[in-house]
């Protein structure tokens, strides 16, 4: 496929047709195809990180991804030596034991965990590992044979059941066959523990194994289903209910995220429902409804066509309409649909809702079409033909994928068909990183993204400690068309400056430089603040598409996340915030210089 994915790598194995450019050495960029899943093309990435790829330590392009995770490609995945002994157990029980009655023996090389633990408490087996606080670790066993549900889990106490322990695996999370999770540590444990509850009477275990992992990667989690416009600009569903988007409604690859929203429709794609009224007034007539008539914009045959009729009428009490009269009585309603003209021929028709005087042009491509309806408490929605003010007496569209939503703005398309509300929960990624990845002296924090609107929310990407009091970000405020830089040390704000957009709506490039006694804030290639006095955070730990602390998620489109070990130089941030240069020749060039 031409450009597969934009940093795709010549030194790549397989070749790909079209090779995109190359942003990052091939090494990192085929660690990138080692553990992802899917790939995706990504044109608007922002071509001058190819220039700064060794001063980055994190970058999201994003372009690859997999379940649950959303992969960054700088610095490369790397796994680290083995931390668990005798995990293939060649040393029969050596360095495993067992609690609370639980015996422990090998046989054909295989741990089988033996369990007449008291009553109320955990039988089982037990290795000395040492976890780090912050740190990830990939860690994998197969279970063999069990008649309980298994849980991996970690904690301070050899008996794994004082002393705080956590669940990697819960129990009943794994049965036979081979499991592997990549876990973040969020304390400094001791021990690693696999068995069941009091009543487990046999588990057989293999190959068990822990190794701390380099991986800049974003925890990605979503919880249902949900769609995107996907780049031959089709929509379609997403690989499954936590696998990221990456959306190309603007014609290029950005990763969407999304607020948790319900589509009160319960037929969003099926108008010959009784839930769907089909009427006329005065001499206008009820429309004719006719299913699968044409390809929808999810390429399949189930677009509907609507055939609306006046009968000659003229006045504003001549009507033809279709509406939907089941969502219940609330303010703030955005509706959508996708429709198109059926006679390749423009054409004018209205909203049907309480107000009934909203018209919009319907023309010969798929366009989905939005109607916000703030402030007004509604319970129907629909399309109309009305004499007065439509300049035809016959209409002939096709619709697809209708959807009212409560909210500030409206979001993806929801696919509700099966006669009940549907509900996309809200997309989350965080926990991108660690202590290895960051520097508390000084640093950058860039990104290349969008609103989804102007919500009366903050919305925010951070550096940060996991809390507020240590924190490195930027983020659209509550109003509308702002986009705050700020930083904060042991719980006082060193930096802070609200920027005025356009329309936050719009793509912009936009970074925060820190080091002590030295802030500065950059936007689309102008630096808009300084600060000369302050001290740096501390503890930096994680980036994450929220406010430092779980709070705040970033809702809007992004195109690039990078955060820099060093503070850029003017210059370069500059650069990084502008239009870039896809040579030297361009730079000499946009500058005036003459190479010589």
């Amino acid at each position: 496929m031409p450009n597969e994915i934009y940093h795709r790598s010549n030194f790549g194995n397989p070749n790909a047709e079209g090779f995109g450019d190359v942003y990052y050495d091939h090494a990192a960029t085929n660690k990138l195809y080692n553990h992802s899943d899917y790939y995706e093309n990504s044109d608007g990435t922002d071509a001058t990180l190819k220039d700064l790829n060794n001063k980055a330590s994190i970058v999201l392009t994003p372009t690859a991804y997999s379940d649950g995770s959303l992969n960054t490609v700088i610095p490369p995945y790397q796994v680290f030596e083995e931390r668990v002994v005798n995990g293939d157990f060649r040393d029969g029980t050596n360095n495993w034991q067992g609690n609370y009655n639980t015996t422990l023996s090998v046989s054909n090389g295989q741990l089988d965990i033996q369990s007449i633990s008291a009553s109320g408490k955990y039988g089982v087996a037990f290795s000395e590992v040492n976890f780090v606080e912050g740190k990830k670790y990939l860690i994998k066993l197969d279970v063999i044979s069990t008649d309980r549900p298994t849980h991996i889990r970690v904690g301070t106490s050899s008996t794994v059941t004082t002393g705080t322990p956590q669940d990697i695996f819960a129990s009943g999370d794994i049965g036979i066959g081979s499991h592997e999770k990549i876990y973040t540590a969020t304390g400094n444990f001791t021990y690693l523990s696999i068995g069941g509850r009091n009543d487990m009477t046999t588990l057989v275990i293999d190959n068990v194994s822990v190794r701390e992992v380099t991986v800049a990667d974003f925890d990605f989690s979503r919880g249902s289903s949900a769609t995107r416009v996907n780049e031959q600009g089709l929509v379609e569903d997403s690989q499954g209910d936590d696998y990221p988007r990456i959306d190309f409604t603007d014609g290029t690859g950005s990763l969407l995220l999304e607020p948790q929203r319900t589509n009160a429709i319960i037929y969003s794609e099926d108008f010959t429902q009784s839930v769907w009224t089909l009427l006329g007034a005065g001499t206008g007539v009820a429309p004719i409804v006719t299913s699968n008539y044409a390809i929808s914009p999810d390429g399949t045959q189930n677009a509907t066509r609507l055939q609306f009729n006046l009968n000659g009428g003229t006045t504003t009490l001549d009507r033809s309409h279709i509406r939907y009269s089941s969502f219940s009585s609330q303010t703030d309603y955005y509706y959508s649909c996708y429709i198109k003209s059926a006679n390749n021929e423009n054409q004018k028709i209205l909203w049907q809702h309480g107000g009934d005087s909203d018209e919009f042009t319907v023309t010969t491509e798929w366009q989905r079409v939005e109607f916000n309806r703030n402030g007004f408490a509604e319970t129907f929605a629909g399309f109309s033909l009305r004499g007065g003010i439509s300049t035809v007496d016959v209409s002939d569209v096709l619709i697809w994928g209708f959807q009212v939503e409560q909210g500030s703005s409206p979001t993806s398309y929801i696919v509700s068909n099966s006669g009940s509300t549907t509900t996309r929960s809200a997309d989350v990624a965080n926990n991108s990183g660690n202590a290895d990845l960051f520097n508390d002296s000084e640093g950058v924090l860039y990104a290349e993204i969008a609103a989804l609107s102007n919500d009366g929310t903050n919305r925010a990407i951070a550096i940060s400690d996991g809390t507020t009091s240590n924190v490195v970000r930027f983020y659209y405020s509550v109003t509308d068309n702002r986009i705050v830089g700020n930083v904060k040390s042991s719980g006082s704000t060193v930096f802070s400056y609200n920027n005025v957009l356009t329309d936050a709506t719009d793509f912009i490039k936009v970074a925060v430089s820190y080091k002590a006694n030295d802030f500065k804030m950059y936007v689309d290639g102008v630096q808009v603040s300084t600060d000369t006095s302050g001290a740096v955070p501390t503890g930096l730990v994680e980036l994450a598409f929220d406010n430092g602390a779980s709070a705040d998620d970033f809702l809007g489109k992004t195109k690039a996340v990078a955060v820099f070990k060093e503070a850029l130089s003017n210059d370069l941030l500059e650069r990084l915030t502008g239009e870039g240069y896809e040579s030297f020749r361009l730079l000499a060039e946009a500058n005036n210089y003459t190479i010589i």
